[in-house]
């Protein structure tokens, strides 16, 4: 962070002798950026505060820079209903574990009566659903575009169907953060709001086909 700055390098024997000289060439010096005091093993390196604040501020921006995954995810987040009216801020304070994961076929994605609550959204490639235990019977197709394990998460139930990739896969997986963090409740109640708009719609279902 600090190898590409103006700074004036002096050792530390030549410092002590004259400290106050030294800062004031610092501070004086509109170009200087920083004073390099090298000693026998380390080096410390005194920046102005205009520099420290500069470099600060780059960090900060960096650290709110979207990882690719999140970036796949609010591009295609009018696919989740559960993040209805939910902009891309605020979504993203919902989420946790998010990572995109490349499977090869064959591979098992989520297991029946697993406790896995991870939502996945397909990037590429195809997986096969199963409902028997020894996932032998492929009941549907999922492709890209498509997404699985929504439900688990709103239902806290174990899951349903077996999930393998039927070709090499992509996908982003996440999960939804179980703690509220400070600023994000109203984001939480647009989601809890989805959520039992969800429970509701799927009730009707049932019982219309009953």
């Amino acid at each position: 962070m600090i190898d590409n700055i103006f700074k004036l390098k002096i050792s530390e024997s030549n410092f002590f002798k004259n400290p106050e000289g030294f800062f004031k060439k610092l501070y004086e010096n509109s170009k200087l950026e920083a004073i390099e005091i090298k000693g026998e093993k380390e080096a410390l390196v005194v920046l102005t505060k205009s520099k420290l604040e500069s470099l600060l501020s780059k960090e900060e921006k960096k650290s709110v820079t979207l990882s690719q995954a999140q970036e796949v995810l609010i591009k295609v987040k009018n696919k989740f209903k559960i993040f209805n009216n939910l902009s891309d801020s605020e979504i993203l304070s919902v989420i946790d574990n998010i990572k995109i994961v490349k499977y090869s076929k064959n591979d098992t994605i989520t297991a029946i009566n697993s406790l896995d609550e991870h939502i996945h959204y397909i990037i590429s490639g195809q997986c096969s659903i199963f409902v028997d235990l020894l996932a032998s019977k492929e009941v549907a197709t999922l492709k890209s575009g498509e997404f699985f394990g929504e439900m688990a998460y709103i239902l806290k139930k174990p899951r349903t169907a077996t999930v393998k990739a039927k070709t090499d896969l992509v996908a982003v997986s996440f999960t939804i953060r179980e703690n509220i963090i400070a600023g994000s409740e109203k984001a939480y109640m647009k989601l809890f709001h989805n959520v039992n708009e969800m429970l509701a719609n799927k009730i009707v279902e049932k019982n219309s086909r009953s």
